[in-house]
């Protein structure tokens, strides 16, 4: 009896930066509450480990008479919204980019930045997607940094107070691409800096 609630206390537990996460992004809630409640329903796939694997202590001890317990669905619920809280950048990229922001991303989450990259192929095909879907990619609340090793007219639509482009909007440029790329600023670090300054600013304003 002596640990019968822990299983339950250490899954309230995960609600606690759940629901700080809920506050703190109202623009985000409704993602949160629609992942959360998918990822709920993996709660239910106690079965396939109960007993064999995985025997909690549970409240009832529903685990030990049908294979269920109420911790594991608040525990399921409270990390899906957790994973989906939004980051503090995104980085998108079109093409060739991609393994440039990925490599920007990294850098950034080991200088506690949380950062997403999204790979956007295609404006006409994005444009196409329901509005639900655009946001919940591309949050109007997010700071955001397009990497177009190009003209970032095409970025036009996009550009707003939180998003800035990384382009190549002058001619005239005659070198091996490496040198070129440098250049023109397309390297990691390049990325990583103009990346921290836009959250910096942000956190000051």
């Amino acid at each position: 009896m002596r640990y019968h609630y822990v299983w339950l206390v250490w899954s309230v537990l995960f609600l606690l930066p759940w629901a700080g996460l809920y506050l703190a992004n109202p623009g985000h809630r409704k993602v949160m509450w629609r992942t959360s409640l998918v990822t709920a329903l993996l709660g239910f796939t106690e079965p396939i480990y109960v007993p064999v694997y995985w025997n909690p202590p549970s409240l009832f001890e529903l685990a030990q008479r049908t294979g269920f317990d109420i911790e594991s669905l608040i525990f399921a619920f409270a990390i899906g919204g957790i994973g989906s809280a939004p980051p503090d950048i995104i980085l998108i990229a079109t093409g060739s980019e991609v393994q440039l922001a990925l490599a920007a991303r990294e850098k950034l989450e080991t200088q506690g930045v949380r950062a997403r990259l999204v790979s956007l192929p295609c404006w006409n095909l994005f444009d196409a997607q329901p509005v639900e879907y655009r946001e919940a990619v591309l949050p109007l609340d997010v700071l955001m940094l397009a990497i177009e090793a190009g003209v970032s007219l095409g970025w036009r639509p996009y550009v707003g107070p939180g998003i800035e482009v990384i382009g190549v909007n002058r001619f005239g440029a005659s070198a091996p691409g490496e040198i070129v790329m440098r250049e023109y600023a397309f390297s990691v670090d390049h990325v990583t800096q103009r990346a921290l300054a836009l959250v910096t600013h942000h956190k000051k304003a």
